[in-house]
C-alpha cells in the first residue's frame, strides 16, 4: 500500500469534478429530460437518492480503513467470486474513463477543432490523466483541490452573466407530465453520482477516514446544486429548445454578451471541460489500474497507468464511432441501466455479505 495520504477536503474535490465533468460537456440528464423546466427537482430528488446508496460504499470502506473496495471484496466474498465483483468494478471505472475522453474529444472537434482527428485529442487528454495518474494519489487530490476553485468559478460565470436573456417564464408549468415523467432522468443523475463509487479506493488513502463521510455528503450537495444552477440557467435561456442542444453549456457560453464588448466567451465552457476531464481521467484510470493490480496479485498499480491510457484511446474510438453514437448512450437510458445495474448490484452483494459476516460472528473485518 502506498504511503501517500490525502485529505478528506481533497477528497471531496476529486468527486465534485468527476460529477460535474460529463455535465459541462454534454449535460445528459437534462436533454433526456421531457420536461426541461423540472430539471431542478430531477437534482433535488437525484441528490436525496444518491447519498445513501454512497453512504453505504463509504460505511464499507471504513469497516476495511485498510483496503480497497477490490480487495475487501475478496474478504467478503471469498477470493474467486471477489475477484470477478473487483474486475467488474475495474471494468466501469474504466467505462467511465472512455467515456468521459470520448466526450471531450467528440465535443472540441464538433464544436470547435472540427478539422482535427478525435484520435489527436483523446490521446493528449488521456495521456495527460495516465501522467497524473501515474504520479500517484496525492498529485492528483493536490491538483483536483486547487482546480475546484477555478472550475467552481467558470461554473458560476456561465450561470449569472447570461441574465439579460433569462425568461422565467420557461420554468413553466411545473410537473405537467406527472412526477412519472421524472423517474428517467431521475435515474440518469443518480446513474452519473454512482460514479462515487471510486470512493471505495480512495478511503485507505484518505488521512481522517471517518471524515470521508462527511466530505461525500458535502460533494454530492456541491456538485448536484451546481448542476441545478446550470440546469435552470439553460432552460431559462433556450426554453423547451434547450433539449435539442447537444451541448447545452457550451451553447450557454455563446449567449453571454455584456455591453456588446464581453462576449462569445466559448473559452469559460472549454476551460472547465478541459481541467475537469483530465482529473477526471487521471482518477478513473489510477482506480482501474490499482484495482486490476490487486485482482492479479501484484504490488503496485503504477505498471498497468500507461497501458491503460492507451486502452482508453482505443476504445474511446471504437465504443464510439461518432458524436451521435455517444450522445445516444448517454441520453437514451443505456447508461442510466448499465450504470446503476453494476453499482448497485455490487452494493447489493456487498453489504448483504457484510450484514451476514457479522450476523455469523465473523466481524466486520478481516483477512
Amino acid at each position: 500500500m502506498s504511503l501517500d495520504k490525502i485529505s478528506p477536503r481533497q477528497t471531496m474535490a476529486m468527486l465534485i469534478i468527476s460529477r460535474l465533468m460529463m455535465a459541462t460537456v454534454l449535460f445528459p440528464t437534462l436533454t433526456e429530460l421531457d420536461d426541461p423546466q423540472n430539471i431542478w427537482l430531477v437534482g433535488l430528488l437525484g441528490m436525496m437518492v444518491a447519498i445513501p446508496l454512497v453512504l453505504l460504499i463509504v460505511a464499507l470502506g471504513l469497516a476495511f480503513p485498510d483496503k480497497t473496495i477490490v480487495q475487501y471484496s475478496q474478504v467478503l466474498l471469498g477470493k474467486f467470486p471477489g475477484k470477478i465483483v473487483g474486475l467488474l468494478l475495474v471494468w466501469y471505472w474504466f467505462h467511465i474513463a472512455v467515456t468521459s475522453a470520448a466526450a471531450l474529444g467528440e465535443s472540441l472537434t464538433s464544436a470547435i477543432m472540427v478539422e482535427t482527428p478525435d484520435v489527436v485529442l483523446i490521446g493528449i487528454i488521456a495521456y495527460l490523466g495516465a501522467s497524473a495518474a501515474r504520479n500517484g494519489v496525492e498529485v492528483m487530490a493536490r491538483v483536483a483541490e486547487n482546480a475546484l476553485g477555478i472550475i467552481v468559478f467558470f461554473v458560476l460565470v456561465t450561470t449569472i452573466l447570461p441574465f439579460d436573456v433569462m425568461k422565467s417564464s420557461h420554468l413553466l408549468p411545473v410537473l405537467a407530465g406527472g412526477w412519472g415523467s421524472l423517474v428517467p432522468s431521475m435515474m440518469s443523475a443518480v446513474s452519473f453520482f454512482m460514479e462515487f463509487t471510486v470512493v471505495g479506493m480512495l478511503i485507505p488513502y484518505v488521512s481522517k477516514p471517518k471524515q470521508t463521510v462527511r466530505y461525500s455528503v458535502y460533494a454530492i450537495l456541491t456538485a448536484g446544486i451546481l448542476l441545478v444552477f446550470l440546469g435552470l440557467t439553460a432552460v431559462m435561456v433556450f426554453g423547451p429548445s434547450v433539449k435539442s442542444l447537444s451541448m447545452p453549456v457550451f451553447s450557454l457560453a455563446r449567449m453571454i454578451s455584456i455591453g456588446r464588448f464581453f462576449e462569445r466567451i466559448e473559452f469559460i465552457p472549454m476551460g472547465a471541460w478541459i481541467m475537469c476531464t483530465s482529473i477526471k481521467l487521471s482518477l478513473f484510470v489510477w482506480a482501474s489500474s490499482l484495482g486490476l493490480a490487486q485482482v492479479l496479485g501484484l504490488s503496485q498499480g503504477q505498471v498497468l497507468i500507461y497501458p491503460m491510457g492507451a486502452l482508453v484511446v482505443a476504445a474511446s474510438i471504437v465504443f464510439y464511432e461518432d458524436f451521435l453514437v455517444l450522445i445516444h448512450f448517454l441520453t437514451s437510458g443505456g447508461w442510466s441501466v448499465y450504470s446503476l445495474g453494476i453499482t448497485l448490484t455490487t452494493i447489493l452483494l456487498l453489504c448483504s455479505a457484510a450484514f451476514l459476516r457479522r450476523l455469523f460472528g465473523g466481524g466486520a473485518s478481516g483477512d
